[in-house]
């Protein structure tokens, strides 16, 4: 299988390079995909510098958003024949190859279309969420009531998470 991480970027090229000198020399990752949404001229320069066999930097010439630059890094894949791609904010974290091989791992099961790790974020974890319906929604836009209903109806219980991997209806966007 051919896989590649696509790494959204805008104007942090410290992250950007703690995290590509992390991973450039991972095995599982055949190709590293950077689409920068338009930054500064003086970091589109230095980003340009990790363009090589396995580095691939696209440059947006106008920002329109982290969707629009995952979708560009995934087209770009497609191209290259890619099998599973790994999307990316620029400062992730990852800790160890082997991280990334588990979550490859999961995506053999053809019943498995997404798969995300858990994320620590200011000391809280990450492990996704349920997706609300539309009025619960519109309540959770109210800061009173957010705080009331947001962990008995948007969270799973602890002891969801007891397992290997967990079925969860909403993933976060900065790493699946």
């Amino acid at each position: 299988m051919n896989n590649a991480i696509v790494i959204v970027h805008y104007n942090d090229y410290e992250s950007l390079n703690s995290l590509i000198n992390n991973i450039k020399d991972y095995s599982i990752l055949n190709k590293i995909i950077i689409v920068d949404n338009n930054s500064n001229n003086d970091i589109v320069d230095k980003i340009k510098l990790f363009n090589s066999d396995k580095v691939i930097v696209i440059e947006n010439s106008i920002n329109k958003g982290f969707s629009y630059a995952i979708n560009i890094g995934a087209k770009k894949c497609k191209e290259l024949g890619i099998d599973n791609i790994i999307i990316s904010n620029c400062d992730v974290i990852i800790d160890k190859e082997e991280d990334l091989k588990e979550l490859f791992s999961h995506l053999e099961d053809k019943d498995i279309g997404v798969v995300a790790p858990v994320i620590k974020e200011k000391d809280e974890l990450n492990r996704g969420w349920k997706n609300p319906t539309p009025l619960l929604d519109i309540l959770m836009n109210m800061i009173i009531i957010h705080r009331r209903i947001r962990n008995k109806y948007i969270f799973y219980k602890e002891d969801h998470y007891n397992y290997d991997i967990s079925q969860v209806e909403v993933v976060s966007g900065c790493f699946f």
